[in-house]
């Protein structure tokens, strides 16, 4: 049976950092160039992200092994944001195919791609990066 509330509260966390990327992009946005505002908040978001997803998501309390769970975090984004990619493309070709305006198939490319990615970040961090002990508990795999 699926935990909701760790799945809320990866959603939670989610938002979260991506909240943090675009309020760091923005108040940079003023100064910086755009690409090396967006660049800190990558890391703002990914930062955010790691900590809330061990800590709030997943409660992995143990820092221990926190640099094996940060490899790992880093391999689930890579595969993620690879399916994200994958999908939305594919998804956007599809809906144009079916004859749905190219900015429309866009988002819908967008939107698929985020479900995917939502769902393969959530089952990668739950089962590889913050697996759970046999008593229950997330633990920290130091490698």
């Amino acid at each position: 049976m699926p935990d909701f509330r760790e799945i809320g509260r990866f959603l939670v966390t989610g938002v979260v950092a991506t909240l943090g990327n675009m309020a760091v992009v923005w108040l940079l946005r003023g100064t910086w160039p755009l690409k090396p505002a967006l660049a800190a908040g990558f890391v703002t978001g990914m930062a955010i992200s790691f900590v809330m997803m061990k800590t709030f998501a997943f409660k992995a309390r143990e820092w221990s092994g926190a640099q094996g769970e940060m490899l790992r975090f880093l391999i689930v984004y890579a595969v993620g944001t690879g399916c994200y990619a994958v999908t939305a493309l594919a998804a956007e070709h599809a809906l144009v195919t079916l004859g749905v305006a190219g900015r429309i198939a866009a988002l819908g490319g967008v939107f698929a791609g985020g479900a995917v990615m939502a769902v393969t970040s959530y089952v990668g961090h739950r089962h590889f990066t913050y697996r759970r002990s046999p008593a229950g508990n997330a633990t920290s795999r130091a490698r």
